[in-house]
């Protein structure tokens, strides 16, 4: 859905662990569904969305997960959640 909008500031599944980019599927890294970026560096993220689905929701513990693996001066933004209709 968003790779069809061809915005390459937004990425898809992109993968960090502890601040740095990483592989998908790389051992303790979160893989984050959508992320908008500035000058299309993944290494300055401004968004995060969640997708959830049914009645899943975005947890604490998940937001937290998710802010610990961000690039330092990055890991404030906001992380939002997106459901399908």
């Amino acid at each position: 859905m968003f790779k069809a909008l061809g915005n390459p500031n937004l990425l898809t599944e992109q993968t960090y662990l502890k601040g740095n980019i990483r592989a998908w599927g790389d051992a303790g890294s979160v893989r984050l569904d959508v992320v908008e970026i500035t000058d299309g560096n993944p290494l300055m993220p401004i968004k995060v969305w969640d997708l959830k689905t049914g009645i899943a929701t975005l947890k604490q513990a998940r937001i937290f997960q998710i802010r610990l693996h961000l690039p330092k001066l990055y890991d404030t933004i906001p992380i939002y959640v997106l459901t399908p209709k």
